[in-house]
């Protein structure tokens, strides 16, 4: 059975990170085959917000946004 490591943390009340855990939950009789990320760490990842929309003043077909 495959179960979310985010998943397993809503049930926790202290934050133990994968390995600990891993190791808890063996202690306690269940077998902890493999830890398997789902997707590798994010990096050079930029956020942001588009405030406003407006039409662009010299094409029709272009938009600026703020």
């Amino acid at each position: 059975m495959k179960a979310s490591y985010q998943w397993l943390r809503e049930w926790m009340s202290s934050r133990l990170d994968a390995q600990t855990l891993a190791g808890r939950l063996t202690l306690a009789g269940i077998e902890v085959g493999s830890i398997t990320p789902v997707a590798p760490p994010l990096t050079g990842v930029v956020v942001g917000r588009v405030r406003s929309v407006s039409p662009h003043p010299s094409a029709a077909h272009l938009k600026v946004c703020d």
